[in-house]
């Protein structure tokens, strides 16, 4: 059977499985799908044992670490600030920075770091349980403020303010600073102003001012929520 090359397809292959493949493994492969299929399974085995062989070595590595920092702490213990400085060989100050950045609760005002935080901040590891202490913040949405409709009446011209607005008294103290003779008459809790600007198109002076009767504003009050 002839020998050949990898095609396009066991090449798309192989990179998708991330893996290289040995020149001894690429001699082996030819035209037949059976023998592309087990050269594949070959590279990746490789690969596996290798990294399997590096995992084993790292492991090695981290037990003599550890045998050379023998700690002594017991991890079921509640250790004070002074003396988790003593066995981290820091400052006290530089163990409240360590116990606020994970979020510790004080106990009568003072710090007690559990025996397991302090192992682990032994061997310089990093502490992966961060969510047991801090909750995150979450920021809510400030509510959104509803328009309100009001109906302003002028004593001077006789005219009626038909608006709308979040804040109804300060709109009024606004207005009434240019004219005093302004009041409220109505305030309704959604917004109708369009409503009520369509529905009295006919009586409309200028802009949002109205020239209404005594029967329409009554009208307007009670048949309108």
């Amino acid at each position: 059977m002839k020998k050949l090359g990898l095609g396009r397809g066991l090449s798309k292959l192989l990179e998708q499985a991330d893996v290289n493949i040995s020149p001894e493994t690429q001699k082996s492969i030819d035209l037949s799908e059976c023998l592309k299929r087990n050269a594949v399974r070959r590279a990746i085995e490789e690969r596996d044992e290798y990294w399997n062989n590096k995992m084993w070595e790292f492991g090695q590595w981290h037990n003599e670490q550890i045998k050379e920092k023998e700690s002594n702490i017991d991890t079921y213990k509640y250790y004070t600030i002074s003396e988790s400085a003593k066995i981290l060989n820091l400052s006290a100050r530089q163990v409240q920075k360590k116990c606020t950045t994970i979020g510790m609760k004080k106990t009568n005002n003072k710090y007690y770091v559990y025996g397991w935080i302090l192992e682990m901040w032994f061997f310089n590891e990093r502490l992966p349980f961060n969510e047991i202490f801090r909750k995150p913040k979450i920021k809510e949405r400030p509510k959104r403020r509803l328009q309100k409709t009001y109906l302003m009446k002028d004593d001077a011209s006789g005219l009626y303010k038909i608006g709308k607005s979040v804040n109804t008294k300060f709109r009024e103290k606004t207005l009434q600073s240019e004219k005093p003779s302004i009041k409220t008459v109505k305030i309704w809790e959604i917004n109708i102003e369009s409503k009520l600007h369509n529905d009295y198109a006919e009586f409309r002076k200028r802009g949002e001012w109205f020239e209404l009767s005594k029967a329409q504003v009554t009208f307007m009050c009670t048949n309108y929520k």
